[in-house]
């Protein structure tokens, strides 16, 4: 279930993360509350829209860009979407946003602008940074005011970041929690790049993805547990071996491991090219 079970005045300021998620999907599922989401990189071709309502994605993360924010092409693909009730949410990101809260600020406010757009999410990922080896105390702070200023960009749409999930690991531990704590308090939800290919063990999707969950059942948030479909030099972090019906069958199996947590809100995949090649 999407929607916070206690806390009901924040759960009213998050209807809006319910309701642009949680849309009724044509594929039947483990969890019918569950949203099946899907990055998409890079210029979107016209199958994109059909085929993501074939596979039962209902909402895509599809990554605008400043230089395609006003682009007819960007419109084009939410119009299209939207008419198979495929709801859009921009998706942008750099490293170095991190550490430029303005950068961030400034796309999510332009990005907020766009018609028909139902979320913002951030890819940003300041372990890629150099300045995190050298001084990871500071980073993590100029990145922790990066995702309060995208915050305020986004406006009144629902600001979504993606997380690897050994943020809420205590070698992560400040004072003011875990780094997956203070994000998760800082956003309205998390996609959790829990990124293997086996769901249960020690090493499985589930146990890597069970600390945001918990973080976002307690504090009336929302996470998405994301799966990855792209080649990899290490075989376990992807579908890309086992193929659709593997992931299909994970899908279903996250889906019922959480189905009863508040703070559960489905799966993303990574991402549509490659999730589209996959084999059958």
């Amino acid at each position: 279930m999407f929607l916070p079970r206690q806390r009901m005045p924040l759960a009213v300021a998050l209807c809006c993360v319910v309701s642009v998620l949680a849309v009724t999907s044509p594929r039947l599922r483990a969890a019918p509350s569950a949203v099946r989401a899907m990055w998409v990189w890079g210029e979107a071709d016209e199958q994109l829209p059909s085929w993501a309502q074939q596979q039962g994605i209902d909402t895509l993360l599809f990554e605008i860009p400043t230089a395609r924010l006003r682009a007819p092409s960007t419109r084009e693909v939410i119009r299209s979407a939207d008419r198979r009730g495929v709801r859009v949410w921009a998706l942008s990101g750099h490293p170095a946003w991190a550490t430029d809260p303005r950068a961030a600020r400034r796309w999510a406010r332009a990005a907020a602008k766009i018609q028909g757009i139902a979320g913002i999410v951030l890819d940003v990922e300041p372990y890629l940074l150099d300045a995190w080896k050298t001084n990871r105390r500071r980073t993590i702070k100029r990145y922790l005011r990066a995702l309060q200023a995208a915050k305020k960009g986004a406006g009144d749409l629902p600001l979504m970041v993606a997380v690897p999930f050994w943020f809420d690991h205590d070698s992560y531990r400040s004072r003011a929690g875990t780094l997956a704590e203070q994000v998760a308090e800082r956003v309205d939800a998390l996609v959790v790049m829990a990124y293997r290919d086996k769901v249960t063990g020690a090493d499985g999707i589930t146990a890597l993805a069970r600390g945001e969950i918990s973080i976002a059942s307690r504090t009336n948030k929302v996470a998405l547990i994301a799966l990855q479909t792209a080649a990899d030099a290490l075989d376990k972090l992807t579908f890309y071996e086992e193929g659709e019906r593997a992931l299909d069958a994970a899908i279903a199996d996250v889906e019922r491991a959480f189905a009863d947590q508040p703070g559960f809100g489905g799966v993303a995949v990574h991402h549509y090219r490659a999730y589209r090649d996959l084999r059958q």
